[in-house]
């Protein structure tokens, strides 16, 4: 059964919102995608400034680290230039690029589902769950990193063997870096199952 029969209509709207997102953030070009970033993370900490202010407890270190140094420094690597006070703090800004990929990857990788923020949404859409996307669903913090870090082939870390177990269970091979066309399976059958649906309900009302 396809899952968007199972959700809500708003359920599946905002996951349509958050799929429409991340394909226009894909299409950006560098520039652009760090300003978008920038702004997305931005919004994540005015929303959730209770889980991601410096001041936060222990337990919400990932997520504070992630808000204010690594997305910020992934978007000065792709162009942008203008920052807050506090963003790109620590040793962020004496990272390789590898190291920077290695960092945030650590820190995707750490994200717990953070319940209480579920709710919180901008313009419709959760951008904290879109910032931490698994890597097969596509992120755009990892695709970003993908513009000036692409991942290690010989070592690949935790997201590119996501992408890369996905890719070949799908029939593609040496595939390390999500691209839209890892989702287009997908989409493809929501769609001919939403015809599907609407062709039975015209037949029922004849």
């Amino acid at each position: 059964m396809e899952m968007n029969l199972l959700m809500s209509k708003d359920s599946v709207e905002r996951m349509n919102r958050l799929d429409d997102e991340l394909a226009r953030l894909y299409s950006l070009p560098d520039r652009w995608l760090a300003r978008e970033l920038l702004s997305h993370a931005r919004v994540a900490r005015d929303i959730g400034h209770d889980i991601f202010g410096r001041g936060v407890k222990l337990e919400h270190r990932y997520q504070a680290e992630l808000m204010w140094d690594v997305i910020p420094e992934i978007a000065y690597r792709l162009g942008e230039s203008s920052f807050l006070r506090g963003e790109r703090g620590g040793d962020i800004k004496g990272l390789t690029n590898a190291d920077l990929r290695e960092r945030a990857c650590e820190q995707l990788h750490a994200q717990p589902l953070l319940v209480a923020f579920s709710s919180r949404l901008h313009r419709g859409i959760n951008v904290y769950k879109l910032l931490t996307r698994h890597p097969t669903a596509g992120n755009p913090v990892l695709f970003a990193l993908d513009r000036f870090a692409p991942a290690d082939r010989n070592n690949p870390d935790w997201a590119a063997r996501a992408v890369w177990s996905a890719a070949a269970a799908k029939g593609v091979d040496d595939m390390y870096e999500w691209t839209p066309e890892l989702a287009e399976p997908a989409r493809e059958r929501q769609t001919q199952s939403s015809m599907s649906g609407s062709r039975h309900v015209m037949e029922l009302k004849r």
